[in-house]
């Protein structure tokens, strides 16, 4: 199957969390950083690591209002 929408989404994802993704091991400016995550999820079989939140970052990700 085609992997093509999956290099947009990385750099969607690499601009949104720069920080946690250079935590993660990926070097560059945030278009860099998705690419180079792009090309890991090619090559990895079982998965990568995509990021490494600090605790507070992870209470930004949730979606409701009162952060429950």
């Amino acid at each position: 199957g085609s992997v093509a929408f999956l290099l947009p989404l990385s750099i969607q994802y690499a601009v949104l969390h720069t920080k946690a993704v250079r935590r993660a091991g990926y070097k560059g400016n945030p278009l860099n950083l998705g690419v180079h995550l792009f090309e890991q999820i090619l090559k990895q079989r079982s998965g990568v690591v995509l990021s490494q939140h600090e605790y507070d970052e992870v209470w930004k990700l949730l979606a409701y209002k009162d952060k429950k």
